[in-house]
């Protein structure tokens, strides 16, 4: 898949998609990486697709169409370096080596890589809406311990793991 000459585009904020289907539709092969990451939507932790780099978008040029990608829609420049601006090529090496990481053009990592002290919100159940401090992870990989302050005491609780989200602060 990763043959011949491999450029990085910059795309404008949140175009990666936007780039990677124009490039697509122009007759360039393309490699737009994601990564699974959890989010809370309507009160619920789902996973979603986000680009694995944002901002940046691979493609498959040659010196002759090259021009052609710099006006593909949501783009924003292709990345080079000195003063003429010649465009940096991408070892093909470097996109094949990423792609092994890859499942369907999918970064999955272990979504529940929840340390002891990190700090979670409850999504669901009695504890809904609760700030904890996520405590252990139980033998049978569904259910966790977390420890919530009630009456200026820690409590220990658990709870179903899918119910848990790390907290951003």
């Amino acid at each position: 898949m990763f043959e011949g000459d491999w450029y990085c585009l910059y795309t404008k904020p949140r175009q990666e998609n936007l780039t990677a289907q124009s490039a697509l539709d122009a007759g360039f092969p393309t490699f737009n990486p994601k990564i699974e990451v959890r989010k809370v939507r309507r009160g619920k932790a789902t996973y979603v697709h986000a680009a694995l780099f944002p901002s940046y978008v691979f493609i498959q040029a040659n010196e002759g169409n090259l021009d052609k990608a710099r006006y593909l829609r949501g783009v924003n420049r292709i990345i080079g370096f000195g003063r003429d601006g010649e465009s940096l090529k991408i070892p093909a090496v470097i996109l094949e080596t990423l792609s092994t990481f890859l499942e369907d053009n999918v970064y999955k990592h272990d979504m529940h890589e929840l340390k002891d002290g990190d700090k979670v919100q409850v999504l669901d159940g009695p504890l809904k809406g609760v700030e904890a401090i996520f405590k252990k992870g139980l033998k049978d990989g569904e259910r966790a311990v977390v420890l919530f302050e009630l009456f200026s005491n820690y409590q220990e609780a658990k709870v179903n793991i899918e119910d848990l989200i790390k907290s951003d602060d």
